[in-house]
């Protein structure tokens, strides 16, 4: 006989949800590695110069998934999940951004994916 899961508490205070995509991700390491996940923060002329949408087709493009924002400050903030390596060639273009941008600096924060996101968007 089984018990009923809570909604909350399950697996280390993850959420049911947040479990069953931490499955998911645990089952995709076999195949790309292990998944993870940068947070950027791009200085510079990043706004109106169709930076979230470059970074939109370029995150898709290496199969990461992941939003794109315009902060009130002038920045863009990034967010995205996956492998490293994409993830890496991800920043690296970030640093560059598209033709029309000037980008002064990136801030780079890694950490651990948590399978949120599906699909690259702009926010």
């Amino acid at each position: 006989m089984s018990e009923a899961m809570p909604q909350t508490g399950v697996a280390g205070g993850r959420t049911r949800s947040q479990t069953t995509n931490h499955l998911i991700y645990n089952a995709i390491i076999g195949i790309q590695g292990p998944m993870e996940q940068v947070h950027l923060i791009i200085h510079g002329m990043v706004q109106g110069v169709f930076f979230r949408a470059n970074t939109r087709r370029v995150g898709e493009s290496l199969g990461l998934s992941g939003v794109a924002i315009n902060r009130p400050d002038g920045t863009v903030e990034a967010v995205a999940e996956g492998p490293r390596a994409s993830l890496e060639e991800f920043v690296s273009w970030c640093r560059r951004g598209p033709e029309m941008a000037r980008v002064d600096s990136v801030e780079v924060t890694w950490g651990e994916a948590t399978g949120r996101y599906r699909g690259f968007h702009i926010g």
